[in-house]
């Protein structure tokens, strides 16, 4: 074999060589995930391992006063939102975040409930002469655990009469963010929390939904009987929620 043969066969293996490592190099990138912008492929690897993952935050339902409320239950055991007025005239206006219904029926209420779908309205004026949107009424299965809806202190635990005959247990939080309010949560038993205590939002139990064995407005439009917790926002030197918060 001349020489030049030989280098012609040393080229050829090079080539070939060569070759062989581009086409592997080419199927293995082919095989790896679509290159990303640096700081989403790291937070893709946190959440396979496992190191990035955040908990849930509970769900904001209302605002008022720019404080935010959140679900004291899971949204799957919220039967219905309905905003009315309050019977304390100083009661704040609450914003709904979850969508309104416009121009809410007792008819149309009741056929998206059934639907299982988790309805908000504001029900009609019963001349107390606050806002329409100043107190809101969250119905939940009785013997339902509630938590609280914002992170604070508890200011009181008290019995009261509803209508002066039912009983009745009035639990009263200041939040964090704002200490010139205080949140009213009524219709309740069983309360786990007691005055001075911290609660968070979502998180602390407060006490168990009550059976009132009233039919209340909000069941008239959610078309079958329920119970409910009312919930509303005074300012901190106002009288506590009246015997006729329902």
């Amino acid at each position: 074999m001349t020489e030049g043969n030989k280098l012609k066969k040393q080229i050829r293996a090079i080539v070939i060589a060569t070759i062989s490592v581009i086409g592997v190099y080419l199927i293995l990138n082919s095989l790896s995930p679509a290159e990303t912008a640096p700081g989403q492929r790291k937070l893709v690897i946190n959440q396979v391992a496992g190191t990035d993952q955040k908990e849930d935050s509970p769900e904001v339902f209302s605002v008022g006063n720019n404080l935010e409320l959140v679900l004291p239950v899971s949204r799957e055991q919220v039967l219905g939102i309905g905003y009315h007025q309050a019977y304390n005239t100083k009661a704040m206006p609450l914003s709904s975040l979850v969508g309104l219904m416009p121009s809410p029926t007792t008819t149309a209420v009741a056929r998206t409930a059934r639907s299982g779908e988790m309805v908000s309205f504001v029900m009609a004026a019963r001349g107390r002469g606050s806002p329409l949107d100043s107190s809101v009424d969250l119905a939940i299965a009785p013997g339902t655990e509630v938590r609280s809806l914002i992170s604070g202190e508890v200011l009181t635990v008290s019995a009261y009469k509803l209508y002066g005959k039912y009983d009745d247990i009035r639990i009263e939080i200041k939040p964090d963010t704002n200490p010139d309010v205080k949140v009213c949560i009524v219709h309740v038993m069983d309360p786990t929390v007691s005055p001075g205590q911290r609660v968070e939002a979502g998180k602390t139990p407060l006490a168990k939904v009550r059976t009132l064995g009233v039919n209340s407005q909000i069941n008239q439009y959610l078309g079958k009987p329920t119970d409910h917790i009312h919930i509303q926002i005074n300012p901190i030197e106002a009288q506590p929620v009246t015997a006729n918060a329902n």
